[in-house]
């Protein structure tokens, strides 16, 4: 794979200056892209079903702050979900406290001793 060496690097014990252009391994290549050493001379090598995502500090740092308020703004939508939930539940109490589910409940037990006394 030719990557173009925008660092002076060291590859296998091997001194090479910045700006040489080399034929590398996969993974050696992947590795010096990956450490911000060398890039790819063709954008997406042929070869190469995943193509290397190099960001910079800048960039990732963005990225994390981005990924971090999309969660926080999940987060949220989970909250007001359950706080609504809980908020029809208490709309649902009436005067003896109990709610109209268990007010149903209670009714299928009463059904249920009046069949069971005849």
């Amino acid at each position: 794979m030719k990557v173009l060496l925008t660092r002076s690097v060291a590859i296998r014990g091997q001194g090479f200056p910045e700006g040489e252009k080399l034929d590398l391994g996969i993974d050696d290549a992947k590795a010096l892209v990956a450490m911000g050493k060398a890039v790819f001379t063709s954008d997406v090598p042929a070869d190469d079903p995943e193509p290397v995502v190099v960001l910079s500090r800048a960039k990732a740092a963005r990225a994390k702050e981005a990924a971090k308020a999309k969660e926080a703004e999940e987060a949220a939508k989970t909250d007001k979900a359950v706080a609504d939930k809980i908020s029809g539940a208490e709309s649902q109490l009436d005067d003896s406290g109990t709610t109209e589910v268990e007010k149903t409940d209670e009714t299928a037990g009463d059904n249920q001793a009046a069949k069971a006394a005849e």
